[in-house]
């Protein structure tokens, strides 16, 4: 999945391009992996998260989505990467309510500090 950064000046939300995503690491020994530079000003966090994340299904077989994923960070008041993990976890659990996971979640969140 495209790494997303959220602005910490804005607010604002910004999904990277799928072409600075790739391969997870550990899935190919030997892949060669392309490097990607990204600009964090203080405050900003970035998202890193597999498909189990926003592929999560609920009872009737609808996935979350990346779209919703993204809506509930971006209208919380979330702005560390602790917040903006538990925003995103809790989405999660809220939208699968009892149901088991059909694949493996990963989530990372980490920032610039002041």
């Amino acid at each position: 999945m495209p790494p997303v950064v959220r602005r910490h000046k804005t607010g604002e939300l910004e999904e990277l391009p799928l072409d600075d995503s790739g391969v997870p690491v550990g899935i190919l020994p030997d892949f060669k992996y392309d490097r990607s530079v990204v600009s964090l000003e203080a405050g900003d966090v970035v998202v890193l998260y597999t498909d189990g994340i926003n592929e999560a299904m609920d009872a009737e077989g609808n996935q979350l989505s990346t779209e919703k994923m993204l809506d509930e960070v971006k209208s919380s008041q979330a702005k560390t990467p602790a917040a903006i993990k538990k925003v995103i976890c809790d989405e999660v659990h809220r939208h699968m309510g009892t149901v088991n996971p059909i694949d493996d979640m990963c989530l990372v969140c980490f920032g610039r500090g002041s």
